[in-house]
């Protein structure tokens, strides 16, 4: 802080305090158009003749802004950045700069925001959530399994596997979702949004063999079904011939 007065020129106050009680960090989703805002306090009250400047970096450190002039709407100042400058997931530092010329007094704060697939702040919480999740399906995919060795038809079985394999592809599903928030080399990344792509198509393979496997099984038991009744009603009528 510069300058011997009494008065102290305090950015950023209102957020500084907000993130006291939040404990956390502001997130975003990846290609979205976000807002920078932070009002800027002297002595806790919204003064004229502040200006503020932004500088950015990227997760890498690179700049992506360099001191920039921020917005004045008055009681907070604003920096927005579109869709192409968000398209790199990861944490994104940056300081704002504040002087009062009036005064001659001048901070300088930094603060960090991430950039993730959801736009969803990663927490211990969440991560139990998903976790149970995909213990539900996998556990449900071992359920499945066992119930093949209690089957002897063959369409019940192969359903069987089928959902069997549906189930354990939706829990690696949900484990590469929660994977998407998180901050990867993006060669891993790159994998696994080819692995959700792929499950996407198995999705509707499993489901539609599983379709034509029961309608071919109705079909072929309607077939004999009638065969048999037709053969009862001819060897009935043969047998009062005989």
């Amino acid at each position: 802080m510069v300058g011997k007065t009494s008065k102290t020129l305090i950015p950023l106050f209102l957020f500084i305090f907000l993130i006291s009680l939040v404990n956390g960090i502001d997130t975003y989703s990846q290609n979205s158009n976000i807002d920078i805002s932070h009002p800027v306090r002297l002595d806790g009250e919204i003064i004229s003749g502040v200006e503020c400047n932004i500088t950015i970096y990227y997760p890498d450190n690179s700049v992506l802004i360099d001191f920039q002039p921020m917005t004045d709407n008055g009681d907070y100042f604003n920096y927005s950045l579109n869709s192409t400058q968000t398209e790199t997931k990861g944490i994104y530092k940056y300081v704002v700069s504040c002087e009062d010329t009036t005064n001659n007094l001048y901070q300088t704060d930094s603060f960090e925001f991430l950039i993730n697939l959801g736009g969803v702040e990663p927490s211990e919480s969440r991560t139990q959530t998903q976790t149970r999740n995909i213990y539900i399906f996998f556990g449900l995919g071992l359920l499945f399994f066992i119930s093949m060795f209690f089957v002897e038809k063959f369409p019940i079985k192969l359903t069987l596997f089928l959902l069997m394999a549906w189930f354990f592809l939706m829990g690696i599903n949900f484990s590469f979702v929660s994977i998407g928030d998180e901050v990867l080399n993006p060669t891993v990344e790159n994998f696994y949004s080819f692995f959700l792509t792929l499950s996407f198509y198995a999705n509707y393979f499993i489901f539609i063999t599983i379709a034509i496997l029961w309608l071919i099984t109705f079909i072929v038991n309607a077939v004999q079904i009638n065969k048999q009744k037709k053969a009862g009603r001819y060897g009935f009528e043969g047998l009062q011939q005989f």
